[in-house]
């Protein structure tokens, strides 16, 4: 008897991808205002992304200590402020990237949040995460010249500008 035959066993070899996710991550991509839990150092700008129920990415210029607790404030021009969390850094990596405004991040913290974020607030960051309009994947950001309603994620962005560049120099894509 095989192991996979064992009920409640997945079967390894079966081509499924594995993953140690417990919730659905986002790519959602804001600005936002973090400070140290217990400091008084003030707030300091940086990036949010694939946020989940129970974690997030933040993209910063200051390095944050493994373990440390921050308050995480998401603001959204319509309504004063999107959400809070309070978390911890549970990993680091140093990367550094540059964002559409022209400012450049050198770390990336990973946060757990201490408290689940609401399920209204993720009901919202889903709607936020709009899907491609090509492929269907969310997280499109690019919007369409011709249509303003078209957003497409990267790779398909990419796709027809490479396409109307090879229409502009008359050469066939096929």
């Amino acid at each position: 008897m095989s192991i996979s035959s064992i009920q409640g066993v997945p079967n390894w070899g079966d081509n499924q991808e594995v993953t140690r996710r417990k919730e659905v991550r986002y790519p959602f991509s804001k600005v936002v205002d973090w400070d140290f839990f217990t400091g008084a150092d003030g707030a300091k700008k940086g990036y949010l992304e694939n946020v989940s129920a129970g974690g997030c990415l933040l993209r910063t210029n200051e390095p944050i200590e493994h373990r440390r607790w921050i308050r995480l404030v998401v603001k959204d021009p319509a309504s004063s402020v999107y959400f809070t969390a309070v978390g911890r850094i549970c990993r680091r990596d140093d990367l550094l990237e540059s964002w559409e405004d022209g400012s450049i991040t050198l770390h990336r913290q990973g946060i757990e949040f201490i408290h689940a974020l609401n399920p209204v607030i993720l009901a919202a960051i889903r709607e936020d995460s709009s899907p491609c309009s090509d492929c269907g994947k969310p997280g499109a950001h690019f919007q369409a010249p011709d249509h303003a309603e078209k957003l497409y994620c990267v790779l398909c962005h990419l796709r027809k500008a490479c396409r109307s560049l090879l229409a502009s120099e008359g050469l066939d894509s096929a």
